[in-house]
């Protein structure tokens, strides 16, 4: 059966490049390919309108919504006097709900899909709009990542500050959450999370995916750099960053000195904001945002997710086992995906495991080619597009005809 779906995003997910939009486009294009209507609503931020709208027209019909949502200091700082969280307070513009009663003069979507706690505060609105069945799709138990950034912060203001949004975001997000037909958790651990909070949320797990073309990389096949490391992630979401840091200034210090000839590849957004340290700048490259990273990571021997703070799935991490990538990570980092140490992956949660880690895996102490293609395996078994789609088609169809 064909659905009408209205999809509503807070930004524009083309081109799909990093765990957010890659999330958010590849449901849209599942659904799309399912042989499902898809009215896709998002805000602008600074994306390319006509590139957007064209990659965007292939799998629905886009509105694009002139908003930006920016982080602006000054408001930033007068948030303190609103009882929103300021992460959702700029998401809030009266051009989108113009837009939807627009829509809604034309059009009788059968379900309504809502991407991130941001976009949740429309949910009163569009009640007084249609009874169809309205759903949300939290990519992250935001709430949680404001609690891990707050405890690693250490000035005593920032401290205060994250600890005040932490309280409002959380305090938003489970009320908010509530008022969905269903609230489609990215993750066991996030579901477990917020109905701890709430019990009264209406909550279903259904994880993110990756693109079957992935699973053709196969790059434990692949000659490999030795002693090579990367890194993919935007730096400009603070996790990836704080991370990433940890890992230069705590770990890769006593990775050189064991093997001097190691190399440290940094790839994604924002990357010429890291400050390399004099004596660390021959062994690390920063890569910045590449066209074909699969190609540029193929020939590189381990992958890094030293994540201190998070909440739901990282996306990359999913591609990267799909491609065939040795990936060492901590318990934040491979949240939601259940895989084993030592079988899919390398576990390490502080800065010793960590170098043991990779000392190890440079001393040729692991089968690689095995756990590579274990993990390969073990993400087509589970975590395909096709899937993950079905599992939300079905989702749509219980709520609709319930």
């Amino acid at each position: 059966m064909k659905l009408k779906i209205l999809q509503i995003s807070p930004q524009v997910p083309v081109p799909p490049i990093d765990g957010g939009k890659i999330s958010i486009f590849g449901l849209l294009k599942s659904l799309s390919e399912r042989g499902h209507e898809i009215d896709f609503f998002c805000y602008r931020k600074h994306s390319d309108y006509n590139f957007s709208y064209n990659e965007l027209s292939k799998y629905s019909k886009p509105r694009i919504i002139d908003v930006q949502t920016d982080n602006n200091f000054l408001k930033a700082f007068l948030n303190i006097f609103n009882d929103l969280p300021y992460n959702v307070s700029k998401y809030i513009n009266e051009k989108i709900l113009k837009a939807i009663s627009d829509y809604f003069k034309e059009n009788d979507p059968d379900v309504i899909h809502i991407d991130h706690i941001h976009m949740a505060w429309l949910v009163d609105y569009l009640r007084n709009m249609t009874s169809k069945p309205i759903i949300l799709r939290e990519h992250n138990f935001e709430s949680d990542i404001l609690y891990r950034m707050y405890l690693n912060k250490t000035f005593p203001l920032f401290k205060y500050y994250f600890f005040e949004q932490y309280k409002r975001l959380m305090r938003y997000e489970t009320q908010f959450a509530e008022k969905f037909d269903k609230v489609v958790m990215i993750s066991e651990a996030d579901e477990s999370k917020i109905l701890k909070v709430n019990n009264k949320i209406k909550t279903i797990v259904i994880p993110a995916g990756v693109d079957h073309n992935l699973i053709q990389k196969n790059a434990y096949q692949v000659s490999k750099i030795p002693f090579s490391i990367f890194h993919v992630g935007t730096l400009d979401w603070e996790p990836n960053l704080d991370g990433l840091l940890w890992f230069i200034n705590e770990i890769f210090p006593f990775v050189i000195k064991k093997f001097p000839k190691s190399m440290l590849f940094i790839y994604g957004k924002n990357s010429e904001q890291i400050k390399i340290p004099n004596y660390l700048k021959n062994n690390i490259a920063l890569m910045g945002f590449v066209p074909d990273l699969w190609r540029e990571i193929s020939n590189k021997q381990i992958g890094i997710v030293p994540l201190r703070v998070g909440s739901g799935i990282r996306i990359k991490i999913l591609e990267l086992l799909a491609q065939g990538h040795l990936i060492i990570s901590t318990d934040i980092g491979k949240e939601g995906i259940p895989i084993i140490d030592g079988i899919h992956y390398l576990n390490a949660n502080n800065s010793e495991e960590f170098i043991n880690k990779i000392f190890e895996v440079f001393d040729h102490a692991y089968d690689i080619m095995t756990i590579c293609s274990n993990a390969q395996n073990f993400i087509k078994s589970n975590f395909l597009w096709e899937t993950i789609a079905e599992r939300f088609e079905n989702l749509y169809k219980s709520l609709i005809f319930n």
